[in-house]
């Protein structure tokens, strides 16, 4: 199991800020194919009232943190979006209703979260790469995504600064460029 090289470039900052309460703790554990047991926790903030469905989200692996990550701008489960539940059911390899879980290649996987759209302005996507003992965000930009596709690799599509841009693994790098 290998984690993604992180590029600063591709990580905006994420809103956050110390004292919160969580509540609402929602948790999903899986296991991938010759890895190790994966659990993922979502959780609410205490008498919040801003748009988002969840706000921090926590991985283990084997009982043991291997990450932990705030957003206070909120990221969607599939049932507020049709879009997010679609490509959640078309291309998670594990059924949920909160994020995508993808082989990116190589043994690289990799959590993607949906953020929540504000006015005019396009989600954030965060996408985290996990292995059985840490994890990293390798990618958070306001970025709508409008597919993912498999060729001769994963490829992620979508919109960036009104262009079409894809994002895909090559030799452990997580690339990003206009189409």
């Amino acid at each position: 199991m290998n984690i993604i090289n992180v590029n600063p470039n591709l990580i905006d900052e994420m809103p956050s800020r110390g004292g919160l309460a969580y509540e609402n703790a929602n948790i999903k554990t899986f296991r991938l194919e010759n890895f190790a047991e994966i659990e993922v926790t979502t959780f609410g903030i205490q008498n919040w009232d801003e748009p988002g469905d969840f706000y921090k989200v926590s991985l283990s692996s084997d009982d043991a943190s291997i990450g932990e990550f705030s957003n206070l701008n909120g990221w969607e489960t599939g049932n507020t979006r049709s879009r997010i539940k679609e490509l959640i059911n078309n291309h998670s390899l594990v059924e949920n209703d909160r994020f995508i879980v993808l082989d990116m290649g190589s043994n690289h996987y990799v959590l993607v979260l949906f953020g929540y759209p504000y006015a005019s302005i396009p989600p954030f996507l965060t996408i985290i790469s996990f292995a059985a003992n840490e994890s990293n965000v390798v990618f958070n930009k306001n970025f709508e995504l409008q597919e993912i596709m498999s060729e001769d690799k994963l490829y992620i599509r979508g919109i960036y600064k009104e262009n079409l841009h894809q994002i895909f693994l090559e030799q452990g790098q997580l690339i990003f460029q206009p189409e």
